[in-house]
């Protein structure tokens, strides 16, 4: 059977039962500081002239305790320094708020958005064919669908008619690696 021995700092902090209510008020005292000193000192600092912008008249300005003053002083200090920290950065929003708006009615963030588009940039670089599957993917198209209508526009056919020859193309009707130019130059004759 071990006996269990008390630390002091065991002994400092046992429960007021265990001593006398003079020894434990003592021990108390000594081992927390007063509440006086947790509070900061009270630096009064305030000018002679109501802050700008604060619709008061010097009279009521100068009949106003100097804590009032100081305090008030001291906001719009801190005030001030924080319009000034936040400005760059609400400029900076401003110009991709309209990107923001974009994304939110996409359901996405433009951070989300942003990193969607530079993978699909970079899987361009490296792999076009994969690239050029992801933009469509991302699209809702068909890479076919799109290499059709491209085709298409090059050589300045109608845009319903070359939906015709995606869709037959996509049904099997029309061989794929059919020339879509000499077929649609036989279609428009």
């Amino acid at each position: 059977m071990s006996k269990h021995f008390k630390t002091p700092e065991d002994a400092e902090m046992e429960a007021p039962a265990e001593r006398s209510p003079e020894t434990w008020h003592q021990q108390k005292a000594r081992l927390e500081p007063p509440v006086e000193a947790w509070k900061p000192a009270l630096v009064l600092e305030f000018s002679a002239n109501p802050p700008p912008r604060m619709a008061i008249s010097q009279e009521a300005w100068d009949a106003t305790p100097d804590v009032i003053k100081s305090e008030t002083c001291r906001m719009v200090r801190e005030l001030t320094a924080g319009i000034a920290k936040h400005r760059p950065g609400s400029e900076r929003f401003e110009e991709l708020r309209e990107f923001h708006d974009l994304a939110a009615k996409s359901g996405t963030t433009v951070a989300a958005a942003f990193h969607r588009y530079v993978a699909m940039e970079n899987l361009l670089r490296t792999d076009p064919d994969k690239g050029i599957e992801a933009i469509c993917k991302n699209l809702g198209i068909d890479p076919r669908d799109l290499a059709t209508l491209y085709l298409a526009d090059v050589k300045g056919c109608p845009a319903p008619l070359m939906r015709s020859v995606a869709q037959g193309v996509r049904e099997g009707r029309i061989p794929k690696g059919t020339d879509v130019g000499v077929l649609l130059q036989g279609d428009a004759a």
